[in-house]
């Protein structure tokens, strides 16, 4: 390859080798990675959850450059920590393997306590996690990640929340005393199961009704 090799060596000490090659510089044949469908999510905050500074770093600036607002966390306590002075997060992305609570355990009280929130659980395992815990997160991804993949999880998570977050808001407006207003109706509840007697009368007493039973 027109270079040349040479090893240098000192008892005791141990040895160097060296060699050197001549080159071009290579073609960039990697296609740029379209940030496009991230624009509409600009700024939104995303909880990172990794002991390792190192991952955490490499995730803070990948999500930065996507014009995300990434929040870092060092353990799942600091993360539930966070979360409980302020809920305001559109989506978790957590190691697998940390010490003291693992990401199958955060999960599981982010899950009892945030519903909506969605999850992506980094593993050295495979998507075995993904399987055995369907309620639990959006996607399941093997380390090392690959930024494609990481992009398209985060972007379907956002998306997926928004959608959540207006079904959410179309059932609030719906469920309002003017129901009854507009709508003036004699309801009978005609049910044996006494349970399903006081959910729907909540429900019928948010729209304004007073039924009978």
């Amino acid at each position: 390859m027109g270079g040349t090799i040479s090893v240098a060596s000192q008892p005791g000490a141990g040895s160097t080798f060296t060699f050197s090659i001549r080159t071009v510089p290579g073609a960039d044949k990697h296609p740029q990675l379209s940030t496009t469908g991230l624009t509409e999510h600009a700024g939104k905050r995303i909880l990172i959850v990794d002991d390792n500074l190192t991952n955490r770093t490499i995730l803070k600036t990948q999500l930065e450059s996507w014009r995300l607002t990434p929040v870092l966390a060092a353990s799942g306590v600091e993360a539930l920590n966070l979360l409980a002075e302020d809920s305001r997060y559109d989506l978790v992305v957590t190691d697998m393997q940390m010490p003291f609570m693992d990401g199958i355990r955060l999960s599981r009280s982010i899950r009892d306590r945030h519903p909506q929130l969605p999850i992506i659980l980094l593993s050295s395992v495979g998507d075995e996690y993904k399987k055995n815990h369907t309620d639990l997160f959006s996607a399941v991804m093997t380390k090392p990640i690959k930024q494609q993949a990481m992009y398209k999880h985060i972007l379907s998570g956002l998306q997926n929340r928004r959608l959540a977050g207006q079904e959410g808001g179309v059932a609030q407006q719906l469920l309002s005393e003017e129901m009854a207003a507009t709508f003036p109706l004699n309801i009978l509840i005609a049910e044996d199961n006494e349970i399903n007697q006081q959910v729907i009368l909540h429900i019928l007493n948010r729209l304004g009704y007073a039924p009978r039973s």
